[in-house]
């Protein structure tokens, strides 16, 4: 949006973006009286921050007191950032509960005796898992129309929906969207169809990752000097926070239902199967984290000293000392939660109920700390980055 003012009354101007470099525009004056003008300019980034500044030419007259050329970022708006926070966190518990139940649970029930198979009821956990992608998807088309709403008030008058549309981030916006919408779909005809969950689960970890990719491309790994590089570190990095904290998700919501009414046994040996794979799951995840949130984190500080004398750098640091407390927890669960349910589960040890209680505790402060990673998150990619 660009408007060109003289003595205080717009000038009428035409406005292109220049063909030989795209971080240029092109205005053009019809009639351009002697005086001296501004234009105020307000853009969006292809990462999705709002910025704004004005220049000062003159006309036939001396170029003296000039208004001064300013160019800045705006602070994002409370809407844009909670509506990132929730569509990052809608995305992140699709792709993750999807997740759990075709690569965790499935494979879970398979190594179980037909017995004990057989003695599950698994239709409270589908509808569990109904429930949480539906309540994930509502999240994240909420989050989608908070985060164009609050761009699009950020970018003044004149501005429309369908303006936003044409850029990336309306792009991405739009296809986050479909996708959430998709999974939605192929999840209800479960209710009539209940042998399609497996497939349902697919749908949705597919369809949550479509997001998240599309995330990432209209984030800030767009605008660097790497970019294709960028979006497919950053890509990675929000998939293996779905595989983890997602999957940690559907661990909260579906296994309870399928223990309740068991014998301590039989529910004993169905936590055991699934916590060795849920572990192996994140302890793939916490590696591709670690690795892909260090490339990134240097490539959008750029300096050591950004990390504490900046928004952006201060709220990764908070970001990275709630992932710390997260290993911490995970550690407990791999090293002493993991194996004394093994250890119950083979018979080995009669402590069932404590393995079980401790398997409990560990899990709710690891779901408390992967909510407040997901907030920091969502500040994170609504301020920009120091570089």
């Amino acid at each position: 949006r660009v408007q060109v003012r003289t003595q205080g009354v717009v000038v009428p101007a035409s406005v292109a973006r220049d063909a030989a470099d795209d971080h240029a525009v092109d205005v053009k004056l019809g009639a351009a009286p002697v005086g001296r003008y501004e234009i105020r300019w307000r853009t969006l980034s292809v990462d999705g921050h709002v910025s704004s500044g004005t220049y000062g030419f003159a006309v036939g007259t001396p170029a003296a007191d000039l208004p001064a050329r300013t160019s800045a970022s705006g602070d994002p708006s409370a809407l844009t950032v909670l509506g990132r926070m929730l569509t990052i966190a809608g995305l992140v518990a699709l792709s993750g509960l999807g997740a759990f139940l075709a690569v965790v649970l499935r494979p879970a029930l398979a190594t179980l005796a037909a017995d004990d198979r057989g003695a599950l009821d698994l239709a409270p956990a589908l509808r569990r898992f109904r429930i949480g992608s539906g309540a994930a998807t509502v999240a994240t088309v909420i989050g989608i129309a908070l985060t164009a709403t609050g761009l699009i008030r950020a970018l003044g008058p004149g501005i429309s929906a369908g303006d936003l549309t044409s850029t990336r981030i309306g792009t991405s916006l739009f296809v986050i969207g479909a996708a959430s919408l998709l999974a939605l779909s192929v999840t209800a005809t479960t209710r009539r169809r209940p042998h399609m969950w497996w497939q349902a689960g697919w749908v949705g970890a597919v369809s949550g990752g479509v997001g998240l990719i599309a995330f990432s491309w209209s984030g800030h790994a767009a605008s660097g000097s790497d970019s294709g590089l960028g979006i497919v570190v950053d890509a990675v990095h929000g998939l293996a926070t779905a595989s983890w904290l997602g999957a940690l998700a559907g661990l909260v919501v579906m296994l309870p239902v399928l223990r309740r009414g068991q014998p301590v046994g039989v529910a004993t040996r169905l936590s055991a199967a699934v916590v060795v794979r849920f572990s192996t799951l994140a302890v793939l995840s916490v590696a591709l984290l670690v690795v892909t949130g260090v490339y990134r984190a240097l490539a959008e500080v750029g300096h050591l000293g950004a990390f504490l004398s900046t928004d952006y750098g201060n709220t990764l640091v908070v970001k990275l000392a709630i992932f710390a407390m997260l290993l911490g927890i995970g550690s407990v669960n791999r090293f002493v939660v993991h194996p004394r349910l093994e250890r119950a589960a083979m018979g080995l040890s009669d402590d069932e109920r404590g393995a079980s209680a401790l398997l409990r505790r560990s899990v709710a402060i690891e779901m408390t700390l992967g909510a407040a990673l997901i907030a920091a998150v969502g500040v994170l990619v609504s301020l920009s980055p120091p570089r």
